[in-house]
């Protein structure tokens, strides 16, 4: 793969808002160093992987990235 990783659906057991957010959180769930950008926080739980994308530029221009 050139410019992807390899990820895999990790199972969330609790309740979701959104249902059918489901399969994006689980895949998050898979690397430690992942995250989801989502505009949508209501829909996924609380917890440090789940970013808006404003939040994603902060990191990206902390990182060094951009």
């Amino acid at each position: 793969m050139k410019y992807g990783i390899e990820a895999s659906r990790v199972a969330f057991a609790d309740i979701m808002p959104d249902e059918d957010d489901r399969m994006f959180y689980e895949v998050s769930l898979s690397r430690e160093d992942s995250f989801l950008v989502t505009g949508n926080l209501k829909h996924y739980p609380a917890t440090p992987q789940v970013i808006t994308p404003a939040d994603f530029i902060v990191r990206l221009k902390y990182e060094g990235e951009i």
